[in-house]
């Protein structure tokens, strides 16, 4: 395919070509259903600016053996990094997705039976969604946009804007079951446990559940200033609030991916050196995987079996965007391909390939924009795991 250099795999085109843009959205969400045979996505008519609050993306399911598109719904909530948070309901992966919506100046996330056709609307939108399919995480979205254009939703005002660290916005956990949200950990709180000057403007960029959904962790930002890019700590907690730890000498965090219940792959810069680190939770153990292993940052994600780790990274010198296959038991690294990364696409519109797994880990599909449109990606690594 052109514009794609050193592919060990074959790569095939998943969305269509006519003239709209396709794209699933962030690595770490369940696209593909239960069989892996549909894998949803986002389709919208432009990508050369962010989307204003005038904008919809069509929300729909592509067949993986036929290239079949078919429209589920429509969505004002959604960006280019993370779409709308598109994704399988964990209860029910075969006939229910969970998307955010707008609603007026709010967000919602709904629950949505593509057979039946019901809704169900929760409190909040969601920007993770538990294994077991039963709780939620969430956001102010409309900081977030502030923060980083490409992550949040636009063109509605903060209501904490001028505040740097209020005591009534912070990390909120919905219980999907009841319908109900509760704030977890204000900024105020964050402020305090971070040990961050009561001036610096926090946001919460990153979070997720442990895989036994007890536990979560996250990331909290400053705000830049002037002569200052942002500040990134990395802490965990329990869902209902308590039991924080701080993951600590954390200057910077970046991606991350939970192992298991107690550890964390994240790449941070730890006493001074940066690279990727295994973290054990609520304890002061790391493990430091040398450069030549992973020698930049990210998005990692373990397979289904959590023996590979599959990452794609940044644009490189000749303007394309790799993906890797990391064995991490025999330290054996593998160059599955580099996508030519379109120069309209930058900055919070760029097409990261957000790389994910399917189901029974054997396909891989990414987001790109090598053919000159943004488009939807499958690829076929069975025998590339087997050879490493």
């Amino acid at each position: 395919m052109e514009n794609i250099k050193d592919a060990k795999v074959s790569v095939k085109r998943l969305s269509q070509n006519d003239g709209f843009h396709y794209y699933y959205g962030y690595y770490d969400n369940p696209a593909f259903c239960a069989n892996d045979k549909k894998h949803l996505c986002h389709k919208v008519k432009f990508w050369d600016r962010l989307p204003n609050i005038s904008d919809t993306a069509e929300l729909g399911i592509i067949n993986i053996e036929t290239g079949g598109w078919e429209k589920i719904a429509e969505t004002g909530a959604f960006n280019f990094q993370q779409g709308s948070m598109l994704q399988w309901n964990p209860k029910n992966p075969e006939t229910e997705v969970i998307y955010n919506v707008r609603e007026g100046d709010e967000y919602r996330a709904v629950i949505h039976n593509i057979e039946s056709g019901k809704i169900i609307t929760l409190p909040a939108a969601v920007a993770n969604v538990s294994q077991d399919g039963k709780w939620g995480l969430a956001v102010n979205m409309n900081r977030l946009f502030d923060f980083r254009p490409g992550y949040g939703y636009s063109d509605v005002r903060d209501s904490w804007y001028d505040t740097p660290q209020p005591k009534d916005d912070g990390i909120w956990v919905v219980d999907i079951e009841k319908g109900e949200q509760k704030l977890i950990l204000n900024y105020s709180e964050m402020g305090r446990l971070f040990s961050i000057d009561q001036s610096d403007k926090l946001i919460v960029n990153h979070l997720t559940f442990s895989p036994d959904n007890n536990r979560l962790m996250f990331l909290v930002r400053t705000f830049s200033k002037p002569g200052r890019s942002w500040q990134t700590g990395l802490g965990t907690i329990d869902r209902d609030g308590s039991k924080f730890y701080l993951m600590n000498p954390v200057s910077m965090a970046s991606h991350y991916n939970w192992l298991n219940n107690e550890q964390l792959l994240v790449w941070a810069t730890v006493k001074g050196q940066t690279g990727m680190f295994l973290f054990t939770d609520k304890k002061e153990e790391t493990v430091f995987y040398d450069n030549e292993f992973f020698p930049k940052d990210v998005h990692c994600i373990y397979s289904p079996d959590r023996k590979i780790v599959l990452g794609d990274g940044g644009v490189d010198e000749e303007g394309y965007r790799p993906i890797y296959l990391y064995n991490m038991e025999t330290k054996k690294r593998s160059l599955i391909l580099r996508a030519k990364s379109a120069p309209i696409a930058t900055g919070d519109i760029r097409s990261d390939l957000h790389n994910r797994w399917s189901r029974n880990g054997s396909l891989v599909s990414f987001d790109s924009t090598h053919e000159g449109f943004r488009a939807l990606y499958l690829i076929d690594l069975s025998e590339l795991i087997t050879q490493l």
